[in-house]
């Protein structure tokens, strides 16, 4: 079974990692994670600081506001397209 580890928990490793200079193998043993797992947060970590923003839930907190402002963009755009359908199905009727 695949565990879920919260962001926080994920922010406290690359903390360990990046600024604490503790190596991968260490911040394994001490926070109980595997290598790869660190490895792959490391990574998007890393691209997240440069700007990428991630498919998947986001560790930095300026990415994670990204991500909810896109889902809030996309609500607000279907949103948006429905009230255009009613209004147009509305005029037509009279």
């Amino acid at each position: 079974m695949k565990k879920l580890f919260t962001t926080d928990f994920k922010q406290r490793c690359i903390n360990l990692m990046l600024h604490e200079q503790h190596t991968v193998a260490e911040t394994s043993k001490i926070m109980n994670v595997s290598i790869s797992a660190l490895q792959r947060w490391k990574v998007q970590y890393i691209k997240e600081k440069q700007g990428i923003t991630p498919v998947k839930p986001a560790i930095t907190a300026e990415q994670r506001e990204i991500q909810r402002l896109r889902t809030e963009v996309e609500q607000l755009r279907s949103d948006n397209a429905l009230l255009k359908k009613v209004s147009a199905f509305f005029l037509d009727k009279h």
